[in-house]
């Protein structure tokens, strides 16, 4: 209960909001408020990315994607990602074209999904 009042939460709001609002508070020098613009701007940037990945791995492929699963998948693996020592990404052009390219060569140009050159 010490803890929880010494960090500035209060008492209803219970242990783990407290250990939350001290750790922000350490690390960040700072609290939830003045960490949210900056937090919601990355996550935003991120999710562009991501969007703009996918629309020209389509346009390379030949398919289609669903920007709800994409986001919605990136924001789990983001999520999750920290709890198994890794940290958020998203999705990158220049590899996602690579791999596409390297597919192709792979099978002859025969994919599916593939335009011809």
């Amino acid at each position: 209960m010490a803890f929880a009042v010494a960090s500035g939460a209060r008492q209803e709001q219970g242990l783990y909001t407290a250990i939350v609002a001290a750790l922000m508070t350490s690390l960040f020098g700072g609290t939830r408020q003045q960490i949210l613009g900056p937090a919601f701007t990355i996550a935003l940037l991120g999710a562009i990315e991501s969007l703009l990945s996918a629309v020209v791995s389509d346009g390379m492929a030949g398919t289609q994607h669903d920007s709800n699963q994409e986001l919605i998948g990136q924001g789990i693996a983001n999520t999750a990602a920290p709890l198994f020592g890794g940290f958020a990404a998203t999705g990158a052009i220049a590899r996602t074209a690579t791999n596409i390219r390297s597919l192709n060569l792979t099978l002859g140009g025969h994919h599916p999904n593939s335009r011809p050159s």
